[in-house]
């Protein structure tokens, strides 16, 4: 047996389960702190950077998911996130700038960008 004395593990476990406890506590209060965040889902391929780099947008999207706890993505049927609600763009401005959060039109579009 690892522990011969029995004092010392209930001791031990009695640290590790105040330890669990307090974790939790703090990630409960954090989530209520943070609330949650909607992202556009951007697994469609009607969007645009709308004057981002990439490399900005990948920098937005890992920091809010590092930094919250409840991160709800858009369907598919409406993927993109104008700040309010999920939305859909058709039609003429079938296009989501992620930048300004519109639907807009464009000519014609090259890696996500509006030419």
């Amino acid at each position: 047996m690892i522990f011969k004395n029995s004092k010392l593990f209930l001791q031990l476990s009695i640290i590790l389960a105040l330890l669990a406890v307090a974790s939790c506590l703090h990630i409960a209060a954090n989530h209520e702190a943070l609330g949650t965040i909607v992202q556009s889902n951007l697994n469609v391929d009607n969007w645009v950077y709308g004057g981002l780099s990439e490399q900005d947008l990948k920098k937005s999207v890992f920091e809010q998911m590092t930094q919250n706890f409840n991160i709800l993505k858009c369907n598919l049927d409406t993927p993109f996130f104008n700040g309010e609600k999920c939305i859909a763009c058709t039609g003429s401005t079938k296009y989501f700038n992620v930048n300004n959060k519109q639907c807009q039109s464009c000519g014609s579009v090259v890696n996500h960008q509006c030419q």
